[in-house]
């Protein structure tokens, strides 16, 4: 191989890369000021809320309609902690408490 074909290889790889880049950029961009791929409306699925409770283990409330699910997602899988009605607007919903295991709630 000579020079130049060194070089436009390199060029092209420059090019390739370049392009990913400035794509990946634009969506992060685009994603932030919330423009979403498909029709709008049609995501019956959302994150509403996440906490991250230790390096390996996270609890996220997902709204699924007219549904909350409480998810506590670990290293090793995913455990449903609650699901019930997702609160109308305005509504005030009772927050999480603490129980100790075993304790009839």
């Amino acid at each position: 191989m000579d020079l130049i074909e060194i070089l436009r290889a390199l060029f092209g790889l420059g090019l390739v890369l370049g392009l990913i880049i400035v794509c990946g950029v634009f969506l992060r961009k685009a994603a932030a000021r919330g423009f979403t791929f498909g029709p709008q409306g049609s995501q019956r699925l959302s994150l509403s809320a996440r906490l991250a409770i230790d390096p390996r283990r996270t609890v996220v409330i997902l709204r699924d309609g007219a549904r909350e699910h409480l998810i506590l997602l670990g290293a090793t899988g995913e455990t449903v902690l609650e699901s019930r009605d997702a609160p109308t607007a305005g509504e005030i919903t009772p927050g999480l408490r603490l129980v100790e295991p075993g304790s009839q709630v």
